[in-house]
């Protein structure tokens, strides 16, 4: 892996990635541990990708209801 390609890497701690879509830490960390929700453990750090966040969102997206 190239330094930029390091570089390019965004990466959220648990409280920010909860902060980021408006649910609690302990959610987050309930939605890494069903295995909903793709993390990285680094150390002692479990950390979200900010792709994976939003792979997560795009699931949850449903489409318009007619409002007929």
């Amino acid at each position: 892996m190239t330094e930029a390609q390091i570089d390019s890497i965004d990466a959220l701690d648990i409280r920010t990635a909860a902060s980021r879509i408006g649910v609690s830490s302990r959610t987050m960390h309930r939605l890494v541990s069903t295995g909903k929700l793709r993390s990285i453990k680094l150390g002692r750090r479990r950390l979200v990708r900010v792709n994976a966040l939003r792979d997560y969102l795009d699931a949850l997206e449903t489409s318009p209801v007619d409002a007929a």
